[in-house]
């Protein structure tokens, strides 16, 4: 969570494709969280896609959803050609 005074400068976003970043680099294959407090649409900017047949734990919240992103390590890398 960004602090309210820090936020709208784009700080959030560019700490989900750090960890996104990092994770692929790692070899992790996804990205998963819980969206909560309305913020599904903020991680649908980010490259999350939302799971809506996982079920969340009650303690999240009614409007908690399920959420992925592929990271680097599943990306197709672009074919090199020789001549």
């Amino acid at each position: 969570m960004i602090s309210a005074p820090l936020r709208r400068r784009g700080l959030g976003s560019r700490l989900a494709r750090h960890v996104t970043d990092v994770a692929g680099s790692r070899g992790f294959e996804t990205v998963s969280l819980v969206a909560v407090d309305g913020k599904e649409a903020f991680w649908r900017a980010n490259g999350y896609r939302p799971h809506h047949e996982a079920r969340v734990p009650r303690a999240y919240g009614t409007d908690a959803l399920y959420m992925s992103a592929t990271t680097a390590a599943l990306l197709p890398r672009e074919t090199v050609r020789t001549p």
